[in-house]
């Protein structure tokens, strides 16, 4: 299969474009990149086209599957185009800024019958799943889950600090939050608690809380920040168990990852072995395009922007 990726992102060049190169299946990788002079970094015999217009190359080209990796506030416009050329598409998280665009999209790939996919990638590395069978072979509610996932502050001209490209880290990182819930829960919070805890002299979100609470009494509580020391790590209590891991959400293609795990107040590390979560997710992506049975991906979009949208219209209040 062939492949177009429109934007040359920093996340295609560290991830995605070394995820294809690893698969099989990929045959040639076309880009659209409005940089110039570009580093391209793909092989020459995996390399294809190469646009420096975004709509030429979607005209031109001869595949089947796009992945869009642009400023958040214009993912809709190229999912929209490479949907009505019919190619099957997957794009970066958060894949639209807003719901209603999501339904559209959704809609649209739907009646259409092509695959629509969020490359929100952290759940297929062996890690999650790992802790995912951890909690299900308790055969108890979950009591609490805590997500942290923090950096220092990006270069100035970052695209998330732009209001018209899509900013704020409500939008970079909610994503992670609302599949937080989804992927360990399995359902929808009865009440969601969120707090804009800092912002900069734009307006632009920073930093944020919230606490997501379940008809179990579980709870999720997360903070987010772009204004802090690293910490990207996830801990989880259950009533015979409790975990806590490191690099959960953006981990590493090429390092093992290790669980701390108390029981009956012991304590074991767990080591996981190594997993490119973007190569599993874009294989899984494949598989289904070949097996049609990509329509999962398309409900799992829509949940997850449904919450999110919940998340950014609750009354924040920044301090």
């Amino acid at each position: 299969m062939e492949i177009l990726i429109i934007g040359y992102s920093s996340i295609a060049r560290r991830r995605v474009i070394p995820a294809l190169l690893s698969l099989k299946n990929i045959e040639k990788i076309h880009l659209a990149t409005r940089q110039n002079p570009i580093e391209n970094i793909i092989p020459l015999e995996k390399r294809g086209d190469v646009y420096h217009d975004y709509g030429e190359a979607i005209s031109k080209y001869r595949g089947e599957l796009v992945y869009v990796s642009l400023p958040n506030s214009m993912h809709a416009e190229w999912i929209r185009q490479a949907l009505n050329k019919r190619f099957h598409v997957m794009v970066d998280k958060p894949a639209v800024i807003n719901l209603a665009d999501a339904e559209n999209m959704v809609e649209y790939a739907q009646r259409n019958k092509l695959c629509l996919a969020e490359a929100n990638v952290w759940s297929y590395h062996p890690l999650t799943k790992i802790l995912r069978k951890m909690i299900s072979e308790d055969n108890k509610p979950l009591l609490s889950i805590t997500a942290t996932f923090t950096s220092p502050p990006l270069e100035p001209n970052n695209f998330r600090y732009n209001p018209e490209l899509g900013s704020g880290i409500i939008l970079d990182r909610g994503s992670y939050a609302v599949s937080c819930s989804r992927i360990f829960f399995g359902k929808k919070p009865i009440e969601i608690i969120s707090r804009i805890t800092s912002s900069n002299m734009n307006g632009v979100d920073t930093s944020f809380s919230l606490m997501m609470i379940y008809d179990s009494g579980s709870v999720l509580q997360g903070f987010f920040s772009l204004e802090a020391e690293y910490k990207n790590s996830i801990s989880c209590i259950g009533q015979s168990y409790y975990f806590e891991t490191e690099r959960i959400f953006t981990p590493p293609a090429d390092i093992e990852l290790v669980i701390n795990v108390k029981r009956g107040n012991r304590t074991q590390q767990l080591t996981i072995e190594k997993g490119d979560s973007f190569a599993l997710f874009i294989d899984d992506v494949l598989t289904s395009i070949k097996n049609n049975s990509f329509q999962r991906f398309a409900k799992i979009l829509l949940e997850d922007a449904q919450l999110l949208e919940i998340i950014r219209n609750l009354p924040h209040k920044a301090m």
